[in-house]
């Protein structure tokens, strides 16, 4: 990737879960920032130098889905790669249209359409990052 590096913002609540992403992301050249955010999306400060937000595998949906806190995530004005597809559920982010995850070989689910800047990310068959 020569000569294109990101600013990433990944977010997790498990450190241990994400070293390889981490290790992955840095030897391509990206600068990478962690932070698990739980109680609230990145302010505007934490992302002004953030290219892409990417929502780590390794994250317990259940941390954020309280009160605002999909409204304040599903408000950033930055690109989020989603890793976590519990996230996505209806009764977290609200991103498709059921509470439930079917396997990927039974095909995928609806996505909600309401912004390009969202890109699910579905690693069905490799090793999960």
């Amino acid at each position: 990737m020569e000569g294109k590096s990101a600013n990433i913002l990944v977010v997790s609540d498990n450190d241990a879960g994400i070293s390889a992403l981490l290790n992955f992301l840095q030897s391509e050249g990206h600068v990478v920032t962690t932070g698990d955010f739980i109680g609230g999306a990145p302010s505007t400060n934490e992302l002004a130098t953030i290219n892409v937000v990417l929502v780590s595998r390794a994250t317990n949906s259940g941390n954020y889905d309280e009160g605002v806190e999909p409204l304040a995530w599903n408000s950033l004005d930055v690109p989020i790669i989603m890793m976590a597809p519990h996230l996505m559920r209806a009764n977290r982010w609200g991103w498709v249209d059921g509470s439930a995850i079917q396997s990927i070989t039974g095909g995928l689910m609806t996505l909600i359409p309401f912004q390009s800047r969202i890109i699910p990310l579905w690693l069905d068959s490799r090793p999960m990052l």
